[in-house]
């Protein structure tokens, strides 16, 4: 279980890593020939909000004006420890700033405010998703749960319950109908949210599946973990129609891009590879100076650049096409835990993160520094997610916080 990786070093040592000595830019193994994939049994996207009550006002009240487009990111167990943009990004020079005590924070306009805290899972948080039609967060734990909870009044609509050990990550398809899961007992699994029933049931993984996530057309799923490979399913049919060795230590992460061509995928080895989707041939590999594990990889919505989270208390932003990292965000804390970071949608200017301070952490995408810092979780804070439409955020604490709080952006 992503929250569990602590239980990996009793000791409570910070690991170290030996530093790397080559990535090649090219496939780690040889690959069969592997059959294209469809790429167009889509489903519509419903982005209507409903009415509601008083909650629904207040947040009907903060949707006013605000525009934006689904983002596909999806979304981490541990070896040792561990943990997108709309603007047009210049050129800048990495500046890989140590984390420090007590950050500054910049002036700006950027005020979010906790709007509500949701409750109900028992063990800590690992993962908080929003659907594409903007109605529905997901959230899921290793209680063994997933909960899908209706914004407008906080309730929980529904309780998924099919995994026997703790779920690592989730994903929504593109119309918010199903969603994709992986968990510690080695499945993927895809249920049904309208009748919150499980209707497949993935199996072939041989260890942990930390990460799964569905393709923009929702026709795929790719999932990884701690057998080292990566396995690509066909919605309709639950067969893997392609599993190949991805890296050489457990997959934290993996990412469609917005046209779902590409698969991003990331590792505890400390680099990021770039797939083809259709054949599974491997376009090139990232690797930054430090070697730093990487436990988060994200296409940004315009598919043109990559956000990332290492284990080094940094989060890095890609211009993957120059093989090269363009910015760099620190001063939160995260050496040991598996943290999500995002884009706040739709303002595209601002970087989110939880943080093992039990704070979350907001940068300019620009400027690179920290405008504000949120309190109000007991205990590190791994899940962070942004909603589509409107400049909402979620966020899930560890144990024995184990809540997951919605902030809203006060203008």
């Amino acid at each position: 279980m992503r929250t569990l990786a602590a239980a990996l070093n009793p000791e409570g040592n910070t690991p170290t890593w030996p530093p790397q000595k080559s990535f090649p830019g090219q496939q780690p193994a040889e690959f069969n020939n592997a059959t294209g994939f469809p790429v167009n049994a889509g489903f519509p996207i419903n982005t209507a909000i409903p009415a509601g009550s008083s909650h629904g006002m207040q947040f009907q009240s903060i949707l006013q004006g605000q525009q934006g487009q689904p983002i596909f990111r999806e979304n981490q167990f541990m070896n040792q420890t561990p943990i997108m943009p709309e603007v047009a990004l210049q050129n800048a020079v990495v500046e890989a700033t140590p984390p420090v005590d007590t950050p500054k924070v910049s002036k700006s306009d950027c005020k979010y405010q906790l709007l509500g805290t949701l409750t109900g899972h028992t063990k800590s948080i690992a993962v908080v998703k929003f659907s594409p039609c903007g109605k529905y967060l997901a959230t899921a734990s290793a209680d063994k749960l997933i909960k899908i909870w209706r914004i407008l009044d906080f309730t929980c609509e529904k309780t998924l319950c099919s995994h026997k050990l703790g779920v690592n990550d989730v994903s929504w398809s593109s119309n918010s109908q199903f969603i994709a899961s992986g968990s510690d007992d080695t499945t993927v699994k895809i249920f049904c949210v309208l009748s919150g029933t499980c209707i497949k049931t993935l199996k072939g993984h041989t260890n942990y599946v930390f990460c799964c996530t569905f393709n923009p057309q929702s026709s795929l799923i790719v999932s990884g973990g701690y057998d080292d490979t990566l396995r690509i399913w066909d919605v309709k049919t639950g067969i893997c129609v392609k599993c190949f060795p991805a890296h050489s230590d457990p997959i934290t992460c993996v990412s469609f891009n917005n046209t779902g061509t590409l698969i991003a995928s990331s590792s505890f080895e400390g680099c990021i590879r770039i797939w083809d989707a259709s054949n599974a041939n491997c376009l090139k590999t990232l690797v930054d100076v430090d070697h730093a594990p990487i436990t988060y990889v994200s296409f940004t919505p315009n598919g043109k650049f990559i956000l990332s989270s290492q284990l080094d208390s940094t989060v890095k932003l890609w211009d993957f096409q120059n093989n090269k990292a363009i910015k760099c965000y620190s001063g939160h804390v995260n050496s040991k835990y598996c943290i999500f970071a995002n884009i706040a949608v739709p303002i595209g200017k601002r970087v989110i993160s939880g943080s093992e301070d039990g704070k979350i952490y907001v940068w300019d995408i620009q400027t690179k520094k920290v405008v504000q810092i949120l309190s109000g979780h007991e205990s590190a804070v791994l899940a962070t997610d942004s909603h589509p439409t409107t400049n909402i955020i979620a966020s899930g604490g560890l144990e024995p916080d184990h809540k997951v709080r919605i902030w809203a952006l006060d203008r």
